[in-house]
């Protein structure tokens, strides 16, 4: 390659990139013009489904080798710089190792505040009292920092806490953690989701899956978007969230 080449490669560059950041500060302008169409009073700025679905539309048109991963955490900025236009979202985090609390930083981006709690129990309250807009908490898998899905429930009741998002948004075979994102809503639905519930009692086998228990207590898993699983009505249930499953770059590539 020519120095001339290179040289017109690296103009035209230039000129993507002044078109990008055009297009970025056109992408929050309009933010603001749908905050301010909306009002005052119209519930929560928090759009879990509808970020789900920008991501798995990017998702099906993606190519290489432009990885999906890096495209997640563009969206996932240009996203929280959106969101916090709207309104300075604040994050209580419990993070129990520093892998984990930079899953947390790139999922709320650099716009949004990350508040670190010592334990897990004051997420819960720190959302529930609006001193946070959501919560993020380390994921079912680690059974030691996971009690908290037992605790959510009077959260539920009272406060209307859910699980609203799923970390990373993104799988790959090297991801080591998983986290929920909590919230003062209803949850929405992205067309791909995972219903979570909580059980009082006994369950006849293939009703959801069992990722937990405390007690009578059972927390499962079910597939969709749903208000009740197919249980006995008499059986104590309450629906603690709902979360867009996660993009497989593994099967997008595969």
């Amino acid at each position: 390659m020519t120095l001339a080449s290179l040289h017109i490669l690296r103009n035209e560059i230039d000129e993507i990139d002044k078109k990008l950041h055009d297009l970025l500060m056109r992408r929050i302008a309009i933010g603001r013009e749908v905050a301010q169409a909306k009002g005052k009073n119209t519930g929560s700025n928090l759009r879990p489904g509808r970020e789900a679905q920008i991501l798995q539309g990017l998702a099906a048109r993606n190519e290489g080798p432009l990885s999906m991963r890096s495209v997640a955490r563009i969206w996932r900025e240009i996203l929280s710089a959106n969101l916090n236009q709207q309104t300075q979202i604040r994050a209580a985090v419990f993070a129990p190792n520093t892998d984990f609390y930079a899953m947390a930083s790139e999922y709320v981006g650099t716009a949004s505040k990350l508040q670190h709690c010592d334990n897990l129990l004051d997420v819960l309250k720190d959302v529930a009292g609006g001193v946070a807009e959501i919560g993020i908490l380390p994921g079912f898998s680690d059974k030691t920092k996971s009690s908290w899905w037992f605790d959510l429930i009077d959260f539920n009741k009272t406060r209307k806490l859910n699980i609203i998002s799923k970390m990373p948004v993104i799988t790959s075979g090297n991801n080591n953690s998983e986290g929920f994102v909590i919230a003062a809503q209803d949850p929405e639905q992205s067309g791909n989701d995972t219903t979570v519930f909580v059980v009082n009692g006994d369950l006849r086998p293939g009703v959801g899956r069992i990722i937990d228990g405390a007690g009578s207590w059972k927390l499962i898993f079910v597939d969709g978007y749903q208000g009740r699983p197919d249980i006995p009505v008499d059986l104590e249930c309450v629906r603690i969230g709902v979360f867009s499953n996660p993009i497989s770059e593994i099967d997008l590539n595969g």
